[in-house]
Protein backbone atom coordinates (compact mmCIF):
# COMPACT_ATOMS: atom_id res chain seq x y z
CA UNK A 1 0.00 0.00 0.00
CA UNK A 2 1.22 3.36 -0.92
CA UNK A 3 0.83 6.83 -1.29
CA UNK A 4 -1.41 9.77 -1.88
CA UNK A 5 -0.09 12.21 -4.41
CA UNK A 6 -0.56 15.78 -4.21
CA UNK A 7 -0.55 18.23 -1.43
CA UNK A 8 -4.01 19.24 -0.20
CA UNK A 9 -4.11 22.75 -1.43
CA UNK A 10 -5.83 24.85 1.80
CA UNK A 11 -8.43 21.77 1.99
CA UNK A 12 -8.80 20.57 5.40
CA UNK A 13 -10.58 17.23 4.19
CA UNK A 14 -8.44 14.32 4.97
CA UNK A 15 -8.35 11.44 2.94
CA UNK A 16 -9.60 9.24 6.12
CA UNK A 17 -12.79 11.29 6.19
CA UNK A 18 -13.99 9.49 3.19
CA UNK A 19 -16.55 6.38 4.07
CA UNK A 20 -17.68 5.01 0.72
CA UNK A 21 -20.77 2.71 0.91
CA UNK A 22 -19.20 0.53 -1.16
CA UNK A 23 -15.79 0.25 -2.75
CA UNK A 24 -14.02 -2.34 -4.97
CA UNK A 25 -10.11 -2.54 -5.74
CA UNK A 26 -8.31 -4.72 -8.50
CA UNK A 27 -4.68 -5.03 -9.23
CA UNK A 28 -2.28 -7.16 -11.31
CA UNK A 29 1.43 -6.70 -11.77
CA UNK A 30 4.18 -8.08 -13.27
CA UNK A 31 7.66 -7.80 -12.08
CA UNK A 32 11.39 -8.90 -12.68
CA UNK A 33 14.49 -7.59 -10.63
CA UNK A 34 18.32 -7.80 -9.94
CA UNK A 35 19.52 -8.58 -6.86
CA UNK A 36 23.53 -8.51 -4.45
CA UNK A 37 23.01 -10.68 -1.55
CA UNK A 38 25.65 -10.27 1.36
CA UNK A 39 25.28 -13.12 3.38
CA UNK A 40 25.52 -14.05 7.12
CA UNK A 41 29.04 -15.40 7.35
CA UNK A 42 31.70 -13.38 7.63
CA UNK A 43 33.64 -15.31 4.56
CA UNK A 44 30.82 -14.20 2.32
CA UNK A 45 30.57 -17.82 1.04
CA UNK A 46 27.30 -17.31 0.18
CA UNK A 47 26.98 -14.08 -1.19
CA UNK A 48 25.62 -13.57 -4.89
CA UNK A 49 23.83 -12.29 -7.63
CA UNK A 50 20.69 -13.24 -8.81
CA UNK A 51 17.78 -12.56 -10.89
CA UNK A 52 13.90 -13.22 -10.06
CA UNK A 53 10.36 -12.35 -11.75
CA UNK A 54 7.29 -11.79 -9.87
CA UNK A 55 3.10 -11.84 -10.37
CA UNK A 56 1.38 -10.06 -7.59
CA UNK A 57 -2.37 -9.99 -7.48
CA UNK A 58 -4.60 -8.13 -4.56
CA UNK A 59 -8.47 -7.60 -4.58
CA UNK A 60 -10.40 -5.69 -2.12
CA UNK A 61 -13.95 -5.26 -1.67
CA UNK A 62 -16.15 -3.82 1.34
CA UNK A 63 -19.78 -2.99 1.35
CA UNK A 64 -21.59 -2.31 4.66
CA UNK A 65 -22.80 -5.75 5.40
CA UNK A 66 -19.65 -7.64 4.04
CA UNK A 67 -16.48 -7.34 2.54
CA UNK A 68 -13.35 -9.55 1.16
CA UNK A 69 -10.03 -9.52 0.59
CA UNK A 70 -7.69 -11.72 -2.02
CA UNK A 71 -3.91 -11.52 -2.23
CA UNK A 72 -1.86 -13.67 -4.26
CA UNK A 73 1.91 -13.76 -5.64
CA UNK A 74 4.55 -16.20 -7.34
CA UNK A 75 8.33 -15.40 -7.62
CA UNK A 76 10.85 -17.69 -9.55
CA UNK A 77 14.44 -16.69 -8.63
CA UNK A 78 17.78 -18.24 -10.49
CA UNK A 79 20.38 -17.68 -8.47
CA UNK A 80 23.99 -18.99 -9.42
CA UNK A 81 23.74 -22.88 -8.31
CA UNK A 82 19.58 -23.19 -7.31
CA UNK A 83 16.82 -22.29 -9.07
CA UNK A 84 13.60 -20.95 -6.33
CA UNK A 85 9.96 -21.35 -6.86
CA UNK A 86 7.90 -19.83 -4.30
CA UNK A 87 4.49 -18.85 -3.58
CA UNK A 88 1.46 -17.85 -1.15
CA UNK A 89 -2.09 -17.11 -1.13
CA UNK A 90 -4.54 -15.57 1.15
CA UNK A 91 -7.58 -13.86 1.62
CA UNK A 92 -10.37 -13.55 4.04
CA UNK A 93 -14.22 -12.93 4.29
CA UNK A 94 -15.98 -10.87 6.99
CA UNK A 95 -19.78 -10.78 7.25
CA UNK A 96 -20.81 -7.96 9.59
CA UNK A 97 -23.31 -8.54 12.14
CA UNK A 98 -23.78 -4.71 13.19
CA UNK A 99 -22.08 -1.50 13.15
CA UNK A 100 -18.24 -2.95 13.28
CA UNK A 101 -19.01 -6.31 14.87
CA UNK A 102 -17.79 -9.12 12.49
CA UNK A 103 -17.47 -12.61 11.58
CA UNK A 104 -14.54 -13.54 9.52
CA UNK A 105 -13.04 -17.21 7.65
CA UNK A 106 -9.64 -17.11 6.69
CA UNK A 107 -7.03 -18.98 4.11
CA UNK A 108 -3.67 -18.74 3.77
CA UNK A 109 -1.02 -21.37 1.64
CA UNK A 110 2.34 -20.69 1.32
CA UNK A 111 4.55 -22.91 -0.47
CA UNK A 112 8.41 -23.15 -2.10
CA UNK A 113 10.17 -26.00 -3.91
CA UNK A 114 12.38 -26.08 -1.06
CA UNK A 115 10.30 -26.46 2.39
CA UNK A 116 7.25 -27.12 0.94
CA UNK A 117 3.49 -26.10 0.56
CA UNK A 118 2.09 -25.17 4.36
CA UNK A 119 -2.12 -24.12 4.87
CA UNK A 120 -3.75 -22.25 7.65
CA UNK A 121 -7.77 -22.67 7.74
CA UNK A 122 -9.39 -20.32 10.67
CA UNK A 123 -12.76 -19.00 11.33
CA UNK A 124 -13.55 -16.32 14.34
CA UNK A 125 -14.80 -12.57 15.45
CA UNK A 126 -13.58 -9.13 14.85
CA UNK A 127 -14.28 -5.65 15.76
CA UNK A 128 -13.15 -2.84 13.13
CA UNK A 129 -13.22 -1.65 9.43
CA UNK A 130 -11.31 -0.73 7.03
CA UNK A 131 -12.16 1.84 3.68
CA UNK A 132 -10.19 2.11 0.50
CA UNK A 133 -9.65 5.91 0.16
CA UNK A 134 -7.82 5.79 -3.40
CA UNK A 135 -10.95 7.61 -4.49
CA UNK A 136 -10.74 11.15 -2.29
CA UNK A 137 -6.67 10.25 -2.39
CA UNK A 138 -7.00 10.79 -7.09
CA UNK A 139 -10.02 13.57 -6.36
CA UNK A 140 -7.05 15.54 -4.44
CA UNK A 141 -4.67 15.00 -7.34
CA UNK A 142 -7.46 16.15 -9.64
CA UNK A 143 -7.88 19.19 -7.76
CA UNK A 144 -4.33 20.22 -7.33
CA UNK A 145 -3.18 19.21 -11.07
CA UNK A 146 -5.88 21.64 -12.47
CA UNK A 147 -4.69 24.71 -9.33
CA UNK A 148 -1.31 24.48 -10.90
CA UNK A 149 -2.34 23.84 -14.29
CA UNK A 150 -4.31 27.01 -13.88
CA UNK A 151 -8.00 25.45 -14.66
CA UNK A 152 -9.22 25.81 -11.65
CA UNK A 153 -9.46 29.43 -9.46
CA UNK A 154 -9.30 27.86 -6.17
CA UNK A 155 -9.20 24.58 -4.29
CA UNK A 156 -12.86 22.98 -4.33
CA UNK A 157 -15.03 22.68 -1.24
CA UNK A 158 -15.01 20.01 1.25
CA UNK A 159 -18.69 18.54 -0.41
CA UNK A 160 -17.67 19.16 -4.12
CA UNK A 161 -14.28 16.55 -3.53
CA UNK A 162 -16.11 14.32 -1.38
CA UNK A 163 -18.59 14.09 -4.51
CA UNK A 164 -16.00 13.66 -6.73
CA UNK A 165 -14.22 10.95 -5.06
CA UNK A 166 -17.82 9.52 -4.61
CA UNK A 167 -17.86 9.31 -9.07
CA UNK A 168 -14.41 7.75 -9.10
CA UNK A 169 -15.61 5.24 -6.06
CA UNK A 170 -18.45 3.75 -7.82
CA UNK A 171 -18.42 0.29 -8.55
CA UNK A 172 -20.04 -0.97 -12.21
CA UNK A 173 -18.84 2.85 -13.68
CA UNK A 174 -17.03 2.84 -16.51
CA UNK A 175 -13.84 4.94 -17.22
CA UNK A 176 -15.26 7.32 -19.16
CA UNK A 177 -18.84 7.26 -17.39
CA UNK A 178 -16.38 8.83 -14.35
CA UNK A 179 -14.23 11.18 -16.74
CA UNK A 180 -17.71 12.56 -18.03
CA UNK A 181 -19.37 13.28 -14.32
CA UNK A 182 -16.31 14.71 -12.68
CA UNK A 183 -15.96 17.01 -15.28
CA UNK A 184 -19.33 18.18 -15.20
CA UNK A 185 -19.07 18.29 -11.12
CA UNK A 186 -16.02 21.07 -11.33
CA UNK A 187 -17.72 22.63 -13.89
CA UNK A 188 -21.02 23.35 -11.27
CA UNK A 189 -18.44 24.66 -9.20
CA UNK A 190 -17.76 27.79 -10.90
CA UNK A 191 -14.64 27.61 -10.59
CA UNK A 192 -13.33 26.77 -13.48
CA UNK A 193 -11.25 29.56 -15.65
CA UNK A 194 -13.21 30.44 -18.50
CA UNK A 195 -16.31 27.45 -17.59
CA UNK A 196 -14.00 25.01 -19.82
CA UNK A 197 -11.86 22.66 -18.89
CA UNK A 198 -9.91 22.64 -22.33
CA UNK A 199 -8.61 19.47 -24.08
CA UNK A 200 -5.02 19.68 -21.69
CA UNK A 201 -7.58 19.45 -19.00
CA UNK A 202 -9.62 16.95 -20.26
CA UNK A 203 -6.03 14.34 -20.72
CA UNK A 204 -4.34 15.18 -17.31
CA UNK A 205 -8.28 13.77 -16.00
CA UNK A 206 -8.19 11.18 -18.06
CA UNK A 207 -4.52 10.10 -17.03
CA UNK A 208 -5.16 10.55 -13.52
CA UNK A 209 -8.53 8.97 -13.78
CA UNK A 210 -7.31 5.64 -14.85
CA UNK A 211 -3.97 5.55 -13.23
CA UNK A 212 -3.20 2.51 -11.84
CA UNK A 213 -1.95 2.93 -8.10
CA UNK A 214 -1.74 0.93 -4.64
CA UNK A 215 -4.59 1.07 -2.81
CA UNK A 216 -4.88 3.33 0.14
CA UNK A 217 -6.54 2.26 3.45
CA UNK A 218 -7.62 3.54 6.56
CA UNK A 219 -8.73 1.99 9.63
CA UNK A 220 -8.58 -0.91 12.64
CA UNK A 221 -9.67 -4.18 13.39
CA UNK A 222 -8.82 -6.90 15.84
CA UNK A 223 -9.68 -10.47 15.40
CA UNK A 224 -9.45 -13.88 16.98
CA UNK A 225 -9.57 -17.03 15.22
CA UNK A 226 -9.18 -20.64 15.22
CA UNK A 227 -9.03 -23.86 12.92
CA UNK A 228 -5.99 -25.49 11.49
CA UNK A 229 -2.98 -25.71 9.56
CA UNK A 230 -1.26 -28.46 7.95
CA UNK A 231 1.61 -29.29 5.92
CA UNK A 232 0.45 -30.15 2.78
CA UNK A 233 3.96 -31.46 1.02
CA UNK A 234 5.11 -33.40 2.43
CA UNK A 235 1.36 -34.08 4.53
CA UNK A 236 1.76 -34.78 8.65
CA UNK A 237 -1.63 -34.16 9.22
CA UNK A 238 -4.19 -31.35 10.92
CA UNK A 239 -2.98 -29.39 13.88
CA UNK A 240 -5.68 -26.67 15.74
CA UNK A 241 -4.20 -23.66 15.30
CA UNK A 242 -5.13 -20.01 17.40
CA UNK A 243 -4.50 -17.16 15.81
CA UNK A 244 -4.44 -13.45 17.66
CA UNK A 245 -4.71 -10.24 15.04
CA UNK A 246 -4.26 -6.50 14.74
CA UNK A 247 -4.11 -4.00 12.07
CA UNK A 248 -3.77 -0.88 11.38
CA UNK A 249 -3.70 1.66 8.20
CA UNK A 250 -3.52 5.95 8.22
CA UNK A 251 -3.19 8.98 5.31
CA UNK A 252 -2.41 11.13 7.90
CA UNK A 253 -1.71 13.91 5.19
CA UNK A 254 -2.09 13.64 1.23
CA UNK A 255 1.03 12.13 0.57
CA UNK A 256 1.66 9.83 3.53
CA UNK A 257 0.62 6.19 4.20
CA UNK A 258 1.60 4.19 7.42
CA UNK A 259 0.60 0.40 7.95
CA UNK A 260 1.15 -1.42 10.86
CA UNK A 261 0.12 -4.67 12.14
CA UNK A 262 0.68 -7.37 14.69
CA UNK A 263 -0.21 -11.35 14.40
CA UNK A 264 0.33 -14.27 17.26
CA UNK A 265 -0.26 -18.00 16.15
CA UNK A 266 -0.06 -20.72 18.42
CA UNK A 267 -1.37 -24.18 18.96
CA UNK A 268 -3.57 -24.49 22.08
CA UNK A 269 -2.74 -28.11 22.46
CA UNK A 270 1.01 -27.59 22.05
CA UNK A 271 1.54 -23.75 23.62
CA UNK A 272 5.57 -23.73 23.53
CA UNK A 273 5.11 -23.65 19.52
CA UNK A 274 3.71 -19.89 18.80
CA UNK A 275 5.29 -17.33 16.47
CA UNK A 276 4.66 -13.53 16.68
CA UNK A 277 4.97 -10.96 14.26
CA UNK A 278 5.33 -7.52 13.86
CA UNK A 279 5.41 -4.82 11.01
CA UNK A 280 4.84 -1.20 10.23
CA UNK A 281 5.90 0.04 6.92
CA UNK A 282 5.43 3.90 5.68
CA UNK A 283 5.17 5.03 2.56
CA UNK A 284 5.20 9.34 0.92
CA UNK A 285 5.57 10.90 -2.28
CA UNK A 286 8.34 13.60 -2.74
CA UNK A 287 7.13 14.46 -5.64
CA UNK A 288 5.06 13.81 -8.63
CA UNK A 289 6.56 10.72 -9.92
CA UNK A 290 9.04 9.72 -7.16
CA UNK A 291 8.31 7.86 -3.62
CA UNK A 292 10.11 6.56 -0.80
CA UNK A 293 9.07 3.96 1.30
CA UNK A 294 10.39 1.93 4.86
CA UNK A 295 9.04 -1.57 6.27
CA UNK A 296 10.36 -3.07 9.44
CA UNK A 297 9.70 -6.51 10.44
CA UNK A 298 10.17 -8.25 13.58
CA UNK A 299 9.46 -12.04 14.19
CA UNK A 300 9.76 -14.31 17.16
CA UNK A 301 9.58 -17.88 16.22
CA UNK A 302 9.11 -20.42 19.19
CA UNK A 303 9.43 -23.76 17.79
CA UNK A 304 6.84 -22.94 15.12
CA UNK A 305 9.12 -23.51 12.26
CA UNK A 306 9.65 -27.26 11.79
CA UNK A 307 13.52 -26.07 10.79
CA UNK A 308 14.00 -24.14 13.54
CA UNK A 309 14.77 -26.39 16.38
CA UNK A 310 15.44 -23.41 18.68
CA UNK A 311 13.54 -20.06 19.43
CA UNK A 312 14.62 -17.23 16.80
CA UNK A 313 14.29 -13.50 17.12
CA UNK A 314 14.59 -12.10 12.72
CA UNK A 315 14.73 -8.34 12.16
CA UNK A 316 14.53 -6.82 9.02
CA UNK A 317 14.52 -3.47 7.82
CA UNK A 318 13.92 -2.33 4.01
CA UNK A 319 14.21 1.52 2.55
CA UNK A 320 12.98 1.63 -1.32
CA UNK A 321 13.28 4.85 -3.62
CA UNK A 322 10.53 4.28 -6.35
CA UNK A 323 10.21 6.21 -9.66
CA UNK A 324 7.50 5.98 -12.26
CA UNK A 325 9.03 6.16 -15.56
CA UNK A 326 5.35 5.80 -17.37
CA UNK A 327 1.45 5.50 -17.03
CA UNK A 328 1.57 2.07 -15.50
CA UNK A 329 5.12 1.29 -15.32
CA UNK A 330 7.68 1.95 -12.67
CA UNK A 331 11.76 1.23 -11.15
CA UNK A 332 12.47 1.09 -7.95
CA UNK A 333 15.60 1.07 -6.31
CA UNK A 334 15.24 -1.39 -2.63
CA UNK A 335 18.26 -1.81 0.19
CA UNK A 336 17.64 -4.37 3.10
CA UNK A 337 19.23 -5.06 6.05
CA UNK A 338 18.36 -8.44 8.30
CA UNK A 339 19.65 -10.23 11.55
CA UNK A 340 18.51 -13.62 12.51
CA UNK A 341 19.66 -15.66 15.72
CA UNK A 342 22.34 -17.61 14.85
CA UNK A 343 24.08 -14.87 11.88
CA UNK A 344 27.73 -14.14 12.24
CA UNK A 345 26.56 -10.72 10.92
CA UNK A 346 23.90 -8.92 9.58
CA UNK A 347 22.30 -10.06 5.73
CA UNK A 348 22.65 -6.94 3.20
CA UNK A 349 20.64 -7.14 -0.04
CA UNK A 350 20.43 -4.37 -3.05
CA UNK A 351 17.85 -5.05 -5.09
CA UNK A 352 16.51 -3.22 -8.62
CA UNK A 353 12.84 -3.81 -9.36
CA UNK A 354 10.90 -3.26 -12.72
CA UNK A 355 7.48 -3.64 -12.30
CA UNK A 356 4.54 -3.00 -14.61
CA UNK A 357 0.58 -3.03 -13.85
CA UNK A 358 -1.13 -4.93 -16.05
CA UNK A 359 -4.81 -4.11 -14.09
Amino acid sequence: MVLVGGTCAGNPISPCDYAPAESSFVRLSAEGSLQWYDDAYADDRGSSLSGSTLADFQHLYASGSFGYRLEANTELSLWPEELLIEGSFSGDFKRYLRDDLFTVGAVEIFGDIDSGLEANVTGGLGVGRFRDVTPLAKAIKIQNAFLDAGILLAPLEEAVLLQVAQTLGEVGTTQDEKIAQVEQSLLETGLVKDDEIGARGLLRLEEIVTSIEDARLCGLDLQVRVGVSASAWPFEGLVDTLVLGWNWAAVPTPVWQWVAGATLKARPTRWDQYIAEFKFSTSRRLRETWRVRADYQLAYDHLWSAANADPTVDHRLRASLLADIAASLSVSLTGEIGYETGDEEPTAMLTIHLAYDIL
